[in-house]
C-alpha cells in the first residue's frame, strides 16, 4: 500500500539524517560504559515518572524532582552524555513534529492537551 511505502521512505530518510546519525553515534559511545548506561536509564525513568504525574494532573514528588536535578547535574558533567541527551532531544523533536503533522492532517492531533 502506498501509505506504508511512504512511511518506510520517511523512516529511511530519518535514518539517513544528520540528526539520527549523530544521535546513533553518541548513543553507541555513551552506552558502551555500563555505569553511564545505568545512570542514563535511571534518569529517564525518573523523567517518565515525573511526566506521568503531570499527565495525571498531579505534581511529581519533591524527592523525584530532586533526584532528577541531581542526576541531571551529574550527567551534564560528562560532555559526551550531555551531547547525547541533546542529540536525542533533537531527534525526538523531529519525530514529534512528524507525528503532529500527520495527526493534524487526519484530525488526530493533540489539541485536547491544550484544553
Amino acid at each position: 500500500m502506498l501509505i506504508y511505502d511512504k512511511a518506510h521512505e520517511l523512516a529511511d530518510e530519518i535514518r539517513k539524517s544528520e540528526e539520527f546519525m549523530t544521535y546513533s553515534r553518541l548513543r553507541e559511545q555513551v552506552m558502551a560504559d555500563e555505569k553511564t548506561r545505568m545512570l542514563i536509564g535511571d534518569y529517564k525513568k525518573l523523567q517518565l515518572e515525573a511526566q506521568a504525574a503531570y499527565l495525571s494532573g498531579s505534581t511529581p514528588s519533591e524527592e523525584t524532582m530532586e533526584k532528577i536535578k541531581q542526576l541531571g547535574g551529574l550527567l551534564a558533567f560528562n560532555k559526551d552524555v550531555a551531547e547525547y541527551l541533546a542529540a536525542e532531544y533533537r531527534l525526538q523533536t523531529i519525530v514529534g513534529d512528524v507525528y503532529k503533522i500527520i495527526g493534524d492532517a487526519c484530525g488526530l492531533g493533540l489539541d485536547f492537551l491544550s484544553e
